[in-house]
């Protein structure tokens, strides 16, 4: 018999619960930083800037559409295109769900 206390959790350890935040985290953070416009174009891009390639199982493209099984082309801070035939793949976020530029979406004017 189950005590009140207790309760079921949809992931079978706490670890795994953790791996899956922090996949989301990474997801749409710590690839996509999207910067305010002005921000972004003032910021050079250095030598060394190559381009990423992210695959994701679904990307909301900020214009209403959810475009699914395809890659993101990013170049520094700054998504190029969304190719679902890009490659090689540096990124494989299948599974997930990309929300590229929700990041610092906002700017406080001084």
């Amino acid at each position: 018999m189950r005590r009140f206390f207790e309760r079921q959790y949809a992931y079978q350890t706490v670890a795994d619960g953790i791996v899956k935040v922090l996949k989301i985290i990474l997801c749409t953070s710590g690839f996509l930083v999207g910067d305010a416009a002005a921000q972004r174009d003032s910021l050079p891009l250095s030598a060394g800037t190559k381009r990423v390639i992210i695959a994701a199982s679904a990307v909301f493209d900020g214009k209403g559409r959810v475009l699914h099984n395809t890659r993101i082309v990013t170049e520094g801070s700054t998504i190029l295109a969304l190719d679902p035939k890009a490659g090689p793949v540096d990124y494989d976020l299948r599974g997930l769900t990309v929300l590229p530029g929700w990041i610092d979406a906002h700017v406080h004017i001084t």
